[in-house]
């Protein structure tokens, strides 16, 4: 409910990326299953796109992987995470919508830092360039 009021708190906007990260899915948030998370999402795309005093464009991002390692809160929240992903990526190809695909991107070896949740380093810095390239492409595909 307050989406438009925070689009016209921050025009001028091009683009507006819905994102979620991993901690979304903990079960304190009522999270079980990675289809009622889709439609909300679906949900928020659709009212940033019919945001007529703003009109961006949306992009999502699917949440990035975990490792086997996390632990606490997060036990059992792998599973409807790449759940979610595969969901995203078919809803996204067929809807039209960029999508950046950080659980297929990245790896937890190499972009997760010790908890096997949060990223590193480096996974933030690849977050960054794949979403430039995911942005760029979109804008260039745009202007065909």
């Amino acid at each position: 409910h307050c989406l438009p009021a925070i689009l016209r708190a921050h025009q001028p906007l091009d683009w507006v990326m819905i994102a979620l990260g991993t901690n979304d899915f903990k079960p304190r948030y009522g999270v079980a299953h990675a289809h009622p998370v889709w439609q909300d999402l679906r949900q928020l795309a659709k009212a940033v796109l019919a945001s007529e005093e703003t009109s961006p464009g949306v992009l999502l991002s699917t949440p990035p992987p975990m490792g086997q390692r996390a632990g606490g809160d997060l036990i059992g929240c792998a599973g409807p995470i790449a759940q979610l992903a595969r969901i995203m990526r078919a809803q996204c190809r067929a809807s039209g919508i960029p999508l950046l695909d950080l659980h297929a991107r990245l790896r937890v070896w190499r972009h997760l830092g010790p908890d096997q949740v949060h990223l590193n380093g480096a996974g933030r810095r690849r977050t960054a360039q794949l979403s430039g390239i995911l942005l760029r492409d979109t804008v260039l595909d745009q202007k065909q």
